[in-house]
């Protein structure tokens, strides 16, 4: 099948479902895979791969029109399991004509991931660690857009600026100090 009937932003989408066939996903991931994606772009490339709009979302950056580009391309297993889908079949071995630097970006972006599933499914955790702690998502209000291209390139967005356990161990030293704090302010010291 060619994929001449489908804009740039649904190949986009499909090319990265096609990366993880093999790994049990939900849309929540390939959210997080595509603004991956896109601060790669922005920060070495300067430029978007993809026209969607993300906001400072409850989950992190998010994009609600995404979830009609997945379902277009996907099948859920039942309804109460809504999140895992395979694709379909006539998506499978669908030729994506992106060209080279789209593609290569993609795939700079999201080949350590794939090797990261090799148990089959997705390393969550690390991932939302990654989108999470990265300038722009940090910079944005809640539920605000988040402007990629106000950075523009080597601006080191792609970087991940506190990882997961360093900011676990910062949280559990707030809280050690914290009953301290409460001492002094009710007077025991």
């Amino acid at each position: 099948m060619q994929s001449n009937n489908l804009t740039k932003d649904e190949l986009v989408i499909l090319y990265i479902m096609l990366k993880f066939k093999n790994i049990k996903m939900s849309k929540l991931p390939i959210n997080k895979l595509l603004y991956e994606c896109e601060l790669n772009s922005v920060d070495n490339y300067g430029k978007r791969i993809t026209n969607f709009k993300f906001i400072h979302y409850k989950k992190g950056p998010y994009n609600k029109n995404l979830d009609d580009v997945i379902k277009k391309f996907a099948l859920y297993n039942n309804i109460e399991d809504k999140d895992n889908y395979k694709i379909k079949d006539e998506y499978i071995n669908y030729q994506i004509n992106l060209d080279y630097d789209t593609k290569k970006i993609i795939d700079e972006s999201l080949d350590k991931w794939v090797d990261r599933c090799s148990k089959g499914y997705m390393v969550l955790g690390s991932l939302l660690n990654e989108v999470y702690m990265t300038p722009p998502l940090l910079d944005t209000p809640y539920n605000e857009e988040i402007d990629l291209m106000k950075y523009g390139k080597n601006s080191g967005i792609s970087k991940v600026l506190i990882h997961s356990n360093e900011l676990k161990k910062i949280k559990n030293r707030a809280n050690n100090h914290k009953k301290e704090l409460m001492d002094i302010i009710n007077g025991k010291y």
